[in-house]
């Protein structure tokens, strides 16, 4: 389904992006080949945070969700959790050639301005 919608906007000439962790290289192939059979380009982003503040982020989502029954509380070693995908990460890297790295920063706009001039030169 995500392949459909994104088709579907990419020939309407929007802009889709799909913001989260991927670690599946088949899926990443899916979706490069629906941006180039729409006309699209397809750029991939990998956003990179320190593994200690990764933790804090996920220990505050799940301290923000507390009482719910969101998948957050089913990870009983957040680090272990967060290192396997970390490292997930680093092994479709090898793989993928063309990959951005932006370091994600606890000053956002520091962080949005790395994506911008990223972006930007991908553009030129």
């Amino acid at each position: 389904m995500a392949i459909d919608v994104a088709d579907a906007h990419l020939r309407r000439g929007y802009d889709v992006m799909v913001p989260q962790y991927v670690g599946r290289t088949e899926f990443i192939k899916e979706l490069e080949l629906a941006a180039s059979a729409a006309g699209g380009e397809f750029v991939e982003l990998h956003l990179l945070a320190d593994e200690d503040e990764d933790v804090a982020r996920f220990e505050a989502r799940r301290a923000a969700l507390q009482g719910s029954d969101h998948p957050e509380h089913e990870v009983d070693d957040v680090r272990a959790s967060i290192t396997e995908a970390m490292g997930r990460l680093e092994l479709v890297s090898q793989t993928r050639a063309g990959i951005s790295t932006i370091t994600a920063h606890e000053d956002e706009d520091r962080t949005l301005a790395d994506l911008t001039t990223v972006l930007d030169r991908l553009q030129s």
